[in-house]
């Protein structure tokens, strides 16, 4: 992995709204195949403009160890203490397109059991023909991937596989959210609630428990969260209304658990109503179950088709949920 002093990163930058089949998708495909010098463990890591609609720019890239090649079309940022260098490669010599100070929001490069590497956001004056203006612009970059990887291993098995209702799930949650809590304090966690379908009595469901945490603020929980959950075993990614990780069994392994942080919300009051409807209502229960296993048999190898043909009806359990309460 990186040093801990500095983060080195090899990838690509969109500029614009991203499409993930045509960028991260092309990237994640490349990326360990293409760059050298990431070792045996690894991680991606994502940057991204987040206030401007109209011109965000987003990096992604994969860390390496030195910076020795840069593939046709991509480039390297070296983030340290103080600058931000943007590399490219030009007949066969890496150049240094620009470099400016960076003014860290928070930063965090303490060791870890976990072998973490550095974490943090930043601002940085972006030249103009970048950020779309007459001048350089001040711009705050947040962290929006942090996901560690094996390039000479297999990836993760995410097929889907439904199991039958544990009873053990309720008991699972309370152990996991107790851990949370003892982990990162109940000053930064200041709600936690078991959803999705291990939260429903009889419900088919993959086995991996679904968590919602309120906090306080983004800000403050990516300050004190991410640092603590950098670590092989939890991925994160940041899908601009939410906090999403992942934690898996081992390194590369099964998922266990999904913890969606977010402040109160009406977003997370529609999960919640989602839950508390199908715990009422066992027709409805059953219909759900009944179209899980049929998306389960028909995508089973791709998660996001599964999870988008579910949604109609998610909704309309949203709705009647909302109008009843």
């Amino acid at each position: 992995m990186g040093n801990s002093a500095k983060m080195q990163l090899i990838g690509g930058i969109q500029f614009g709204p991203v499409d993930n089949e045509s960028f991260y998708n092309n990237l994640l495909v490349r990326l360990p195949k293409e760059v050298k010098n990431t070792g045996n463990i690894t991680r991606y890591v994502a940057f991204e403009y987040l206030t401007d609609d109209e011109n965000p720019i987003t990096f992604l890239g994969i860390e390496v160890n030195s910076i020795e090649n840069i593939p046709d079309g991509m480039m390297a940022w070296v983030l340290e203490d103080l600058n931000l260098t943007v590399l490219d490669a030009k007949n066969g010599k890496n150049i240094v397109i620009w470099q400016e100070a960076v003014t860290w929001l928070w930063r965090d490069e303490s060791p870890s059991d976990c072998n973490r590497s550095v974490t943090g956001e930043f601002t940085v004056l972006v030249p103009s023909e970048w950020s779309g203006t007459s001048d350089p612009v001040q711009r705050f970059f947040s962290m929006t991937v942090n996901m560690y990887t094996a390039p000479n291993q297999p990836g993760n098995d995410d097929s889907i596989h439904l199991v039958d209702y544990d009873p053990t799930w309720p008991q699972k949650f309370t152990a996991f959210s107790n851990s949370l809590y003892k982990q990162l304090g109940t000053d930064i966690l200041l709600r936690i609630e078991h959803h999705g379908s291990t939260s429903i009595p009889g419900m088919p469901a993959k086995p991996i428990i679904d968590i919602l945490v309120v906090v306080p603020s983004f800000l403050e929980a990516k300050h004190r969260i991410l640092p603590m959950l950098n670590c092989p075993t939890w991925e994160y990614v940041w899908y601009h209304n939410h906090m999403a990780f992942v934690k898996r069994d081992k390194f590369m392994g099964m998922r266990t658990h999904h913890v969606h942080m977010m402040p109160e919300c009406e977003m997370l009051q529609k999960y919640l109503a989602f839950r508390d409807y199908l715990r009422a209502h066992a027709d409805d229960a059953a219909k759900y179950a009944a179209l899980k296993r049929q998306l389960a048999e028909k995508h089973q190898s791709n998660r996001e088709y599964y999870t988008e043909s579910k949604t109609a009806f998610v909704n309309e359990i949203i709705e009647k949920a909302m109008k009843s309460a």
